[in-house]
């Protein structure tokens, strides 16, 4: 088994490996924990887009709450910007609002 080496004993060398490895995994990490938050948003997107053409207004307001948690949720941590996070909870509410023809 390899030994394992507290950073400081490691050589520059192997800091910059290590260390590199390190955030490698990390991004792999963030890059998926993103990529599932905006696949849940656009999923509510549709599933409002949905209920609005369907008429179901009860459904719709639900769905309407649960994409501006979901998208508060996402600008709070990060996963997009808040003013993204803005725009679309009002492209949202504009839907809900228009009246299907």
């Amino acid at each position: 088994m390899a030994e394992n080496k507290r950073i400081k004993d490691r050589s520059p060398e192997e800091r910059l490996t290590w260390r590199r490895a390190l955030l490698k995994r990390k991004n792999e990490r963030k890059r998926e924990r993103n990529r599932l938050v905006k696949a849940r948003i656009a999923s509510l997107k549709r599933s409002l887009r949905k209920n609005i053409t369907a008429g179901d207004d009860a459904a719709g307001s639900e769905t309407l709450k649960n994409i501006y948690k979901t998208v508060d949720k996402a600008a709070k941590s990060g996963v997009i910007h808040k003013k993204t996070a803005t725009r679309r909870k009002s492209r949202a509410a504009k839907q809900l609002a228009r009246k299907p023809e």
